[in-house]
């Protein structure tokens, strides 16, 4: 997926592309060598749902050219060993992407003392159920450095709904080292997402500064901050070849 589909403020995008960039190159490594640095970047993805953050971290990977590896903290009888392999088993150069890191055990540095006090058969049940720590989880984010030479490090993006969940010890300094904030989706973003969906070559009665009105007209009638991006682009599909209609009929759709 291309960047520039991605709605995000464009200063915080350009932030993150100059720091990959910077992050890739051999004289940024050197930079961590004698700095005594780990070999890696970290980033917090917060805000709602359908804002982009998953979006942004694939268009990323894409962009620099790098596989991304993602890794779902919530997975049934995932646990602390099983976390450990999986970031040893992580290649030198990569992404690695944890998802919604608020719906996960990691919010409990221990796990429940009751637990140990099971019966037999709650036992069982508990090989099918999660049981990774915060510990084990940062004990594992923590060996993502790789040892310092002329090739890549590992970049990781985890991303939260709910960043006032998650303990301080995950989203700290070298663990996260930007933490960028999502919104919904603002009357400019609107206005550049219309003129993105709704302008291709196929569209030949339409010209250039025709998409640039209507896209200016679905701006200023849509609620401002009220709507993900995710749910903008779906509302475009209905209207790929007709921008007009898809001014004429926001209003009744943010009704619904």
């Amino acid at each position: 997926r291309p960047l520039s589909t991605v709605v995000l403020d464009e200063q915080q995008k350009d932030v993150i592309i100059t720091d990959i960039r910077n992050f890739l190159t051999r004289s940024g490594v050197l930079w961590y060598r004698e700095k005594g640095l780990p070999l890696r970047l970290g980033y917090l993805f917060s805000g709602p749902p359908g804002t982009g953050k998953s979006s942004l971290a694939f268009a990323l990977a894409s962009d620099f050219g790098l596989p991304v590896y993602m890794i779902n903290l919530s997975s049934p009888g995932l646990n602390d060993s099983d976390i450990e392999s999986l970031f040893c088993s992580l290649p030198r150069h990569c992404i690695v992407l944890l998802e919604d890191v608020d719906a996960t055990q990691p919010l409990s540095r221990n796990l429940p003392k009751d637990q140990k006090e099971a019966d037999d058969k709650d036992s069982r049940s508990r090989t099918r159920e999660n049981t990774v720590t915060l510990s084990g989880l940062l004990n594992a984010i923590d060996g993502l450095d790789v040892p310092f030479s002329p090739l890549l490090g590992r970049i990781l993006i985890m991303t939260t709904n709910h960043i006032e969940n998650l303990d301080e010890a995950l989203i700290r300094t070298g663990r996260a080292d930007r933490i960028i904030s999502f919104t919904k989706t603002t009357k400019k973003q609107a206005e550049d997402m219309f003129i993105n969906a709704l302008k291709h070559p196929e569209m030949e009665d339409w010209t250039d500064e025709d998409i640039y009105v209507l896209a200016k007209e679905f701006s200023d009638k849509i609620q401002d901050a009220k709507f993900s991006p995710a749910l903008i682009q779906q509302y475009f599909k209905d209207f790929r070849a007709e921008p007009r209609r898809a001014v004429q009929e926001l209003e009744e759709w943010m009704k619904d």
